[in-house]
């Protein structure tokens, strides 16, 4: 569903994956960089008012999760590379102050042009509910919102919280008896939601808003790719491609 723009960081000549962010080509891509200077072209309100609503929502919490990987093109012998379509833009301690800021520059579009599509508001307690097809012994959904407890076990929750802050939302899941909290980034635009944290999940949830609940999916093709195909049976990708994870007020 979404194309990548990938980013690393490299150490002595060692790969270190540090961030990896989906979109479409930004305006520019293609052409070949002329050296390490050159910084990713500024998008245009228009490109970012044309991109799906999953599209843009994904988009800004990618960018927004690779601006602080960047950060570590400033220590010594730290070489960051950013790949658009193609093309491969060098980061330095010499320019990451002109990426940051680049990449700042992103946000702010995606973020108006978020802003002028309409936001839903979702802030609030929900139940989470599971349709039959996400039960299974492998790559069970439920697996996904659980906390961890004061004394390190894992525990099932069956209620979140949305805390929304304009075009970004949290999903923090929590338990009364002094467990550990954890949440997934999210970001919002017209009657969509996406949640994708690269710490957390790995891959995306793409929410929809139904009256006043939440439709949680996920993208089985992207699922494929990021545990592959032979992990599971056809008849599994087939349930999973069903499995809707609800939201419901409470």
């Amino acid at each position: 569903m979404f194309k990548p723009l990938v980013a690393a960081l490299c150490l002595l000549g060692a790969a270190i994956p540090a961030a990896t962010a989906q979109q479409g080509p930004p305006p520019g891509a293609g052409e070949a960089p002329t050296g390490p200077q050159l910084v990713p072209p500024p998008v245009r309100v228009e490109r970012a008012m044309a991109m799906s609503a999953a599209d843009l929502a994904f988009t800004y919490l990618q960018v927004q999760q690779l601006i602080p990987t960047l950060e570590f093109a400033r220590e010594p012998g730290v070489r960051g590379t950013v790949h658009f379509e193609g093309p491969e833009y060098v980061v330095t301690a010499g320019n990451v102050d002109a990426y940051i800021a680049a990449y700042h520059g992103r946000l702010e579009v995606y973020r108006q042009a978020m802003q002028s599509r309409g936001l839903p508001e979702v802030g609030g307690d929900y139940r989470i509910e599971f349709s039959s097809e996400c039960a299974g012994d492998i790559l069970d959904p439920r697996e996904l919102f659980v906390v961890q407890s004061a004394s390190g076990e894992r525990v099932p929750v069956d209620t979140a919280q949305l805390v929304q802050a304009g075009v970004e939302v949290k999903f923090l899941m929590e338990q009364p008896d002094q467990a550990l909290g954890t949440f997934f980034a999210g970001a919002a635009v017209e009657d969509t939601i996406v949640f994708s944290d690269e710490l957390t999940l790995g891959f995306a949830l793409l929410g929809t808003v139904v009256d006043d609940t939440v439709q949680l999916r996920f993208d089985v093709a992207e699922l494929r790719a990021v545990f592959g195909s032979d992990t599971v049976s056809a008849e599994r990708w087939l349930e999973l491609a069903d499995c809707v994870v609800t939201l419901s007020p409470r």
